[in-house]
């Protein structure tokens, strides 16, 4: 069975997406942010002999689902098709991918590693040379230069600077950046940060400078003051390079995240 949840669920909700809670980020994130029935977004649950074991979340044309092995994918897939279009389904590749025999009007996956980090690796160096200060609001513009130049992000949101803005707003999101003779030449922070753990995303650095650490030193402060503040640290990637100096600092890889478009006109 599968019913819309509310606000007197949330417990046993919670409970369920923290036994994997690092996978269930922005699943927690989002219900911690936006409750479940924000308008704009709606939560689901399945059940089997009234024990929760799946949740589907549509927030705008987004859905991820998060569920144990015996959850019903017939009844989560006529939900999905109740939503008439969506843009993309996301989540563990364990989950998802058994979406793919369902009819559902699915493009191929794009999978991406999936990293935590717990603690810092005790041998991890950076150049202590490198000065890495952390971004304000008034910083917005210049990330976005930044982002610009960078091959890897061609194509990707074009509502990447209000995104942004809003995060930095809502202090839902936190970053650092190191600067060359006043421009900005590398930066990460985080995303739709939760009570426990945060998302690192928009790892950059100008291609002429790779390969110096500025990646590795903006990483490194940031990294630090979240496990500081109790935090797990997830994030996923497909790129090995960039995978390389995310195990070299401690993320341990745990599963795939596997993001699925919709075939557009279907």
């Amino acid at each position: 069975m599968v019913r819309k949840l509310n606000e007197s669920d949330n417990l046993i909700v919670m409970e369920f997406l923290k036994e994997e809670a690092e996978f269930n980020h922005y699943l927690i994130s989002d219900i911690e942010e936006f409750g479940y029935d924000g308008g704009f977004q709606e939560v689901y649950g399945g059940f089997n002999n009234n024990k929760l074991n799946g949740i589907l979340l549509k927030c705008f044309g987004f859905i991820m689902v998060y569920a144990n092995n015996e959850f019903d994918v017939k009844a989560m897939t006529k939900i999905i098709e109740s939503f008439g279009n969506f843009y993309m389904l996301v989540g563990k590749e364990e989950v998802v991918s058994k979406f793919e025999e369902t009819g559902l009007p699915l493009e191929a996956p794009q999978k991406n590693y999936y990293s935590i980090l717990r603690s810092i690796n005790p041998k991890f160096k950076v150049n202590s040379n490198i000065v890495v200060k952390k971004v304000t609001v008034d910083d917005v513009d210049r990330i976005v230069e930044l982002r610009d130049k960078i091959k890897e992000f061609k194509g990707g949101s074009k509502n990447f600077k209000e995104m942004l803005l809003k995060d930095f707003e809502t202090k839902t999101a936190r970053g650092y950046y190191a600067e060359i003779d006043g421009n900005m030449i590398s930066y990460a922070q985080t995303s739709i940060e939760n009570s426990f753990s945060a998302m690192i995303v928009n790892v950059m650095t100008e291609e002429k400078y790779r390969g110096y650490g500025y990646a590795s030193a903006c990483l490194n402060i940031l990294c630090k003051e979240l496990l500081k503040e109790g935090k797990t640290l997830c994030l996923y990637y497909e790129n090995l390079k960039a995978g390389k100096i995310y195990k070299e600092i401690g993320f341990e890889e745990v599963g795939t995240w596997s993001m699925y478009k919709k075939i557009k006109d279907k």
